[in-house]
């Protein structure tokens, strides 16, 4: 990134944080709005209490074969994985943010199973 293009983006994050006063006045108002629909009243509240206290972390299990993969091959295969993962996140809001398994069937014994935290 440019030197020039950083310092532009420094500014609209410098101006967009002046709003934050504003941006959570809003918000309580449209929590506490009686007649406003439901569902914007819910994601008002969802988003102060994901600035307020952050996130909810989410427990998603990751099931892959690593059989005799070598370390390069099981590094591509996550790599691949985290990319997939991202890429559903960015593009379904109500999805689950998992991707589909690459891989073929494990063998018996070979699967590693565990949970994950992803932020």
């Amino acid at each position: 990134m440019t030197s020039g293009k950083a310092r532009l983006l420094r500014e609209v994050e410098i101006l967009a944080r002046t709003y934050t006063n504003l941006a959570i006045n809003t918000l309580v108002r449209i929590c506490e709005m009686d007649d406003a629909p439901e569902a914007a009243r819910v994601q008002a509240a969802k988003t102060l209490l994901d600035r307020g206290w952050g996130k909810a972390p989410q427990v998603v299990e990751v099931s892959t074969p690593v059989g005799d993969l070598a370390d390069d091959d099981l590094s591509r295969r996550i790599a691949d994985r985290l990319a997939g993962i991202v890429r559903a996140a960015g593009s379904s809001a109500s999805g689950s943010g998992i991707a589909g398994d690459a891989g073929g069937a494990a063998s018996p014994g070979s699967e590693v199973k565990s949970p994950r935290v992803v932020h």
